[in-house]
């Protein structure tokens, strides 16, 4: 379902995105919907990016290290 919208820009920026819009023969709305879906798809995947790292950070990684059973051990030629 598409809802009307009424926005107020600069002229500066309304030119260059009618230019813009020229060069990928899209319409004005059409290339200012393509630009605020890029800009939600890409805050989404932000967001799914920080709650992995979030929950990896909080789950902690298993590095399946294993100490050496002395200093001499470590240093042992």
């Amino acid at each position: 379902m598409q809802t009307k919208v009424i926005l107020t820009l600069d002229r500066e920026v309304l030119r260059a995105l009618n230019r813009l819009a020229a060069t990928e023969n899209l319409t004005l709305s059409e290339q200012i919907a393509k630009e605020l879906r890029g800009v939600v798809q890409n805050r989404r995947s932000f967001e799914r990016a920080r709650t992995r790292a979030l929950r990896r950070l909080r789950e902690g990684l298993e590095l399946h290290w294993v100490p050496a059973s002395s200093r001499d051990d470590l240093h042992s030629r």
